[in-house]
């Protein structure tokens, strides 16, 4: 996996795991969600330091970016973190395929969903991206309860570039009658196109 920051920090962190048989990491970047992205930091209306990791994946001739990100919970913060995505995102990688997951705090149809979807407030040279979730949508976050609604769906997958969603699915499954965490988990996977 790559985005581990050691000493871990007091604050949770975010990390992409891979099958490294399969796929080999060529780079990798951590940065924070706020005006200074390098330093450990937040914006003012942030409730907690959010972050984001890229890691750019190669295996044969096809190389891929994957992504993994937690944004906060203030609609403009959301906007503004999406467009720091985007920024770094073009500044990280020349290839244009790429999966973005994460904790979003907000639905597809948000101002934050609209930027990664090139709408308004999208970067002029950002990639569009797709979410792999179409409407209605099934909620994501469930507290522990097992009962959601699309209001609550939170947790996105986010493709371009070079692959084409193959299947989608939000996992409510339990173990030994309990839910290993107040999320369902959400699965994609992907073809490469020629």
């Amino acid at each position: 996996f790559v985005g581990k920051r050691d000493p871990a920090p007091d604050f949770w962190q975010n990390t992409v795991i891979f099958f490294h048989r399969s796929w080999k990491c060529l780079d990798w970047r951590h940065f924070f969600l706020s005006p200074t992205p390098a330093v450990p930091s937040r914006f003012p209306d942030s409730r907690w330091p959010r972050q984001c990791v890229f890691g750019l994946f190669q295996k044969g001739g096809r190389r891929l970016v994957c992504a993994v990100t937690h944004l906060d919970f203030k609609t403009a913060v959301q906007v503004k973190s999406a467009r720091i995505i985007l920024d770094q995102l073009t500044d990280f990688s020349d290839t244009r395929t790429a999966v973005i997951t994460g904790d979003f705090n907000a639905v597809p149809e948000s101002p934050a969903g609209e930027v990664f979807s090139g709408g308004k407030g999208a970067p002029a040279t950002a990639p569009v991206f797709k979410n792999t979730s179409t409407a209605p949508h099934h909620g994501t976050h469930h507290g522990f309860t097992g009962k959601t609604d699309a209001a609550r769906h939170i947790d996105w997958i986010l493709y371009t570039g070079r692959i084409r969603l193959n299947r989608h699915s939000i996992i409510t499954d339990t173990f030994d009658g309990r839910y290993p965490s107040d999320h369902f988990p959400v699965l994609a996977l992907f073809d490469f196109t020629p």
